[in-house]
């Protein structure tokens, strides 16, 4: 599971959390570690937002104009998009054949991901466009701008389907996992729409400016603000589920991850404190557990994780006692129960050839090249 951090001076971050030993208590607090895998200076500006494709392709897009594509994989670089004529202040990937992005210049643009074109672009905001979300039927989007209207765009037709006027500038809008709410935030205030409603069926004021929002599933989202905490509020319930201290000071992002359990979730936050951590959430315990923090030691403006399908689940469960060779006195004891796999004998002529052919397997004395 990797982790991509954006800051202030132009630094493209990549972090990826691992799983290291089980302590002898049981406790898992311990057992998770940051490693640093990359670091990208391609931007001449802040990297205001960050995305990642279902492939592990990494979008980040600065105040200088521009997007840059990173290979998670491979770690490096494979190209720039240039087309807006203002900041980037979002990304989307939708699926793995488009990439939206939203500019200051008050358009979106859709990008194919397979080609790396332009394929369409979507006008209607008279001011920057701060914010959008993609519904998970990819038929529909929700905009936010300056202009302090919301916008909703059939992306099929490739225009907008209605326009409305909000009563002050929105600053994000997100749905939630089934696309049957979305979220919009302003200021201090969060308020929850059904899809087909005009009115909020709920809003919470958490007193200080709130810097991102996330649904965790249908009806529980988190927020993060210019205050230590992070916040979970259930919006079918109308209230306030869980409130934990996370960081020394204000938190600038938070990304949910879905586990197998509908109840378990893993949660990153990063913070102007310049650090990066991982929690481990339990909505029915309302119980948090901090797994692991690292000091990134730059002031982090986004965040982005790409957490393949069932990773998540596989990171939060230990390890198999039994499959674990004992350890004494720094020496690996055999393990008597396990059985050596051979190889089938049908083709293990191919399967030498392929032993041999790779350069991280030593080749042993004496032995013959296969012709």
């Amino acid at each position: 599971m990797q982790i991509a951090i954006g800051s202030y001076d132009g630094l493209v971050a990549g972090y990826q959390l691992t799983r290291t030993a089980e302590s002898a208590n049981g406790d898992a607090t311990n057992c998770f570690k940051f490693t640093q895998k990359f670091n990208d200076n391609s931007h001449l500006g802040c990297v205001k937002s960050l995305a990642v494709s279902p492939k592990g392709i990494l979008a980040s897009g600065s105040t200088d104009e521009t997007i840059h594509l990173f290979n998670l994989e491979r770690e490096i670089s494979i190209g720039t998009l240039v087309s807006h004529e203002g900041d980037i202040t979002c990304l989307k990937f939708v699926g793995k054949d488009f990439l939206y992005s939203g500019s200051a210049d008050g358009t979106i643009r859709m990008w194919r991901t397979r080609i790396w074109e332009l394929q369409r672009t979507f006008k209607g905001h008279k001011g920057a466009v701060l914010h959008f979300d993609v519904h998970p039927s990819k038929k529909l989007a929700l905009s936010v701008g300056a202009d302090k209207k919301l916008i909703a765009w059939d992306l099929v037709a490739g225009k907008y389907s209605f326009i409305r006027n909000m009563k002050k500038v929105c600053e994000a809008v997100v749905f939630n996992k089934s696309g049957t709410r979305y979220a919009i935030r302003s200021g201090s205030t969060v308020d929850v729409y059904d899809l087909t409603a005009t009115e909020a069926i709920y809003t919470e004021d958490i007193k200080c400016h709130i810097n991102d929002t996330a649904f965790l599933n249908d009806d529980v989202f988190v927020v993060a603000g210019d205050s230590e905490s992070l916040i979970l509020f259930d919006a079918a319930k109308k209230c306030r589920l869980m409130e934990f201290a996370s960081h020394k000071v204000r938190v600038r992002a938070v990304v949910p991850v879905r586990t197998s359990s509908p109840d378990s979730f893993l949660l990153f936050s990063c913070s102007s404190d310049e650090t990066v951590k991982a929690w481990s959430l339990q909505l029915t315990e309302k119980t948090s557990v901090c797994l692991a923090s690292i000091n990134v030691c730059c002031r982090i403006t986004s965040m982005a994780v790409h957490a393949p399908g069932g990773s998540a689940t596989k990171l939060l469960t230990a390890p198999d006692a039994e499959s674990v060779p004992a350890v004494v006195a720094g020496k690996k004891k055999k393990n008597l129960t396990a059985k050596k796999v051979l190889p089938d004998v049908t083709d293990s002529t191919t399967k030498r050839k392929g032993i041999l052919k790779d350069p991280t397997v030593k080749k042993a004395k004496g032995s013959k090249k296969l012709e």
